[in-house]
């Protein structure tokens, strides 16, 4: 994920974190201790920003094997620039080693 997208997640890992019990809060989630309120239920509903988007098994499938797939190509990308960068960095310590003898 981008940082970029981060602003995205941000409310829903907020909203997970503060349903948690703490062992720094005697075992009491965090909305507890600070509102006395329940904490929430994984399987109840998190409401976020924004509408809702109705999605198929499939769409959602396939936006993942995208994501994915662009991750990869991201990640052979910089490995490629990785293994040139240090190539050359290699290559010029051995000239100046070479230089040295």
């Amino acid at each position: 994920m981008g940082t970029t997208q981060w602003n995205e997640i941000h409310m829903v890992v907020m909203r997970i974190m503060s349903q948690l019990p703490s062992p720094s809060l005697g075992g009491l989630p965090p909305v507890t201790a600070m509102s006395d309120r329940p904490a929430m239920s994984p399987l109840d509903t998190i409401i976020l920003p924004g509408s809702l988007k109705s999605a198929t098994l499939a769409m959602i499938e396939s936006m993942q094997r995208a994501n994915i797939d662009q991750a990869r190509e991201a990640l052979d990308a910089m490995h490629k620039e990785m293994n040139a960068t240090n190539s050359f960095k290699r290559d010029r310590a051995r000239k100046t080693h070479n230089k040295k003898r």
